[in-house]
């Protein structure tokens, strides 16, 4: 077999584990959980929407209703749109959903009114390079593990990341 120079697109990826199946899906929805969970919540976070509930039960709340639903993906792959801004849009309509059924008292204006913060655009671009970064660096060092290469992943750190002499 010819080795691949070319690692396959995490889109690629997606959309095989999809065709896959059941055991796909699954993987691909823990995928998405993984990675866009901050993301998500630092959007919600930016929304003027963000005292109607926990972040946190508002993330995972979307991603049982939404990543449960069989077209939710291939909406998405028909439509073309980067998965970002995919599940910002989705999420921007999951969060219309909860403002519907809360007492009309309890809701802040939507999204009319900015504050001087970053735009919930800006705030989710920032957590997803900060989540793929994180995912990057926990398998760079899982790689270096396996290979025996544990004190080269400790230099790294130092030098890289902590930002310390050695």
């Amino acid at each position: 077999m010819k080795p691949e120079h070319f690692p396959q697109t995490r889109k690629t990826w997606i959309l095989d584990q999809l065709d896959s199946g059941l055991d796909g899906r699954s993987e691909v929805n823990l995928h998405i959980m993984s990675v866009y969970a901050a993301p998500l919540k630092a959007y919600f976070l930016g929304t003027p929407w963000r005292s109607i509930a926990d972040p946190d039960d508002i993330v995972q709340g979307f991603f049982a209703d939404r990543l449960a639903r069989d077209e939710f993906y291939q909406k998405w792959h028909c439509n073309g749109m980067q998965l970002r801004r995919w599940l910002m849009n989705a999420m921007r309509f999951y969060l219309q959903e909860q403002v519907a059924k809360k007492p009309v008292a309890t809701i802040p204006d939507g999204f009319d009114h900015a504050d001087d913060g970053p735009s919930p655009d800006e705030l989710v671009d920032r957590e997803f390079a900060h989540s793929v970064i994180e995912k990057a660096m926990e398998s760079a060092e899982a790689h270096c593990v396996e290979r025996g290469l544990s004190d080269h992943w400790r230099v790294f750190v130092a030098l890289h990341v902590d930002q310390r002499g050695l």
